[in-house]
């Protein structure tokens, strides 16, 4: 998430066009995207596809157990079985909805987007953002 804060943070434009697309399924009165809303986001999709384009990593896709049986977009979930949890991309449209951001040192064309390479491909230098609520 931090490699596509940062991208959306260097192309203004592509921000503004993922808030519009959010906000005009979403509206101005929700503060809180739900889940059943992320299948009309295309806009968001592209987005999400564009940054593991640009920067892929391992590990996007993450194996879990799960302790406890649950039930997850209606299908049930057995104890002790692995589930994949991939990108997140509804905490991604809520923190895009929710807050304006702004990094905290620099202007966000100067944002380093080197890389650094382990199990992960990792921004070389941490992405520190200031969010102010954008909607009320």
């Amino acid at each position: 998430m931090e490699w596509a804060m940062a991208e959306l943070l260097r192309h203004p434009t592509a921000m503004e066009k993922l808030k519009d697309e959010i906000t005009n399924i979403v509206g101005t009165n929700e503060s809180f995207i739900k889940e059943e809303q992320l299948a009309e986001m295309s806009y968001l999709k592209a987005v999400v596809k564009e940054v593991l384009r640009l920067h892929p990593s391992l590990p996007i896709i993450i194996p879990s157990q799960v302790r406890e049986g649950a039930i997850i977009k209606g299908k049930e979930i057995l104890c002790w079985n692995l589930v994949i949890c991939e990108f997140d991309e509804l905490a991604m449209a809520n923190l895009v909805h929710v807050f304006d951001w702004k990094p905290t040192k620099r202007k966000a064309e100067d944002i380093n987007m080197g890389e650094d390479y382990g199990l992960t491909t990792r921004k070389k230098e941490a992405l520190l953002l200031i969010g102010t609520k954008a909607i009320k």
